[in-house]
């Protein structure tokens, strides 16, 4: 079975737009999907940023030649990439090759264009983090309403209180917790919630001041939890507190 030029097209940047989305949101508490939790929508928003990183491959390609007939400027063999009736062609001095049966042909390239192509996709995601990180506006189409917890520099301890939407003789459940990762649909509504060291108690919601039961909370056991980290889907949450102590 042979692969075809598309199929190798389709490979090559299908995956720096999944390295790329995976970069962006690595090691980060608050992560998202692309405008939306749907899978269809999240594959063309990869598919998109995958054809980003291969334009500014290819533009990358044009200054390096640039630079090469800049330096060799009476070298025989002049190097240049045209576009033709949509297909990309590499012209080394007379003779043309038509690029993407040039990489098809010749593994080591398809190998180069991946690694370039990936490392390009990192570098892209990082940049966009540290972009997020200083400017506001920018942090908060990244990570949401909870872009001041981004943008600090200093260690922070938070703790979470998720009011769900569960009633229990006429109280509603909580818990409270570490979060330790939130991810935020379209709208900056919460798309779920993982706590981790999670208690569980009650609020009774009253027109003075609500009750809780939060001093008498109990922590989750084992034997209702597999691991000590919790998931709360957005659908049973009401609302979300965040506390955070900073030092």
């Amino acid at each position: 079975m042979s692969l075809t030029a598309s199929t190798v097209t389709l490979f090559l940047a299908l995956i720096p737009g999944l390295l790329f989305r995976h970069s962006l949101y690595h090691g980060t508490l608050i992560k998202r999907p692309f405008y939306s939790s749907t899978t269809i929508y999240s594959s063309i928003a990869v598919l998109l940023y995958s054809l980003i990183v291969f334009i500014l491959y290819i533009g990358l390609i044009k200054i390096l030649i640039f630079i090469w007939n800049k330096i060799f400027p009476h070298y025989d063999l002049k190097t240049v990439l045209v576009e033709f009736n949509g297909t990309l062609y590499l012209f080394v001095g007379t003779r043309r090759y038509e690029l993407i049966n040039y990489i098809v042909n010749y593994p080591i390239i398809s190998i180069i264009l991946f690694i370039c192509m990936c490392a390009l996709a990192v570098v892209i995601a990082k940049t966009i983090q540290k972009i997020a990180k200083y400017l506001k506006f920018a942090s908060r189409y990244l990570y949401g309403p909870l872009s001041t917890i981004m943008m600090r520099d200093n260690p922070s301890l938070i703790t979470c209180f998720v009011l769900t939407k569960i009633n229990h003789d006429r109280k509603r459940l909580m818990y409270a917790g570490f979060p330790e990762e939130i991810s935020l649909r379209e709208g900056n509504n919460i798309d779920h919630i993982v706590i981790s060291n999670p208690e569980k108690f009650y609020i009774k919601l009253n027109d003075r001041q609500p009750i809780t039961t939060i001093n008498s909370s109990r922590s989750i056991s084992s034997s209702e939890l597999s691991t000590n980290i919790m998931y709360i889907n957005g659908a049973e949450i009401e609302n979300v507190h965040f506390e955070g102590f900073y030092f």
